[in-house]
């Protein structure tokens, strides 16, 4: 049980480095991807910290800690590669 354990946290470390090596690419070439992702993972790094604050669970059933958790590593990751577009100053 505990190599398949492994086997299965192995497979989703890699599609995790798999989907950050594809955005870090992405994200400066395409504004628009950026500017759809950001206050979306944004979002969801905020209710990770509140979700680990509270029961674990927020009162959607499909948001847990464990869900929200790779957005929030990736758009912090990408905040501080400054891959973010900036705000625009007016």
């Amino acid at each position: 049980m505990r190599d398949e354990i492994d086997r299965v946290d192995d497979f989703a470390t890699g599609v995790f480095q798999a989907l950050h090596d594809v955005l870090a690419y992405l994200l400066p070439t395409q504004p628009d991807l950026a500017r759809q992702l950001m206050p979306l993972w944004r979002e969801a790094a905020v209710r990770h910290d509140e979700v680990r604050g509270s029961t674990g669970q927020l009162d959607n059933l499909n948001e847990t800690v464990e869900r929200l958790e790779p957005r929030k590593m990736l758009y912090r990751m990408f905040d501080v590669a400054g891959l973010w577009p900036r705000p625009e100053k007016g």
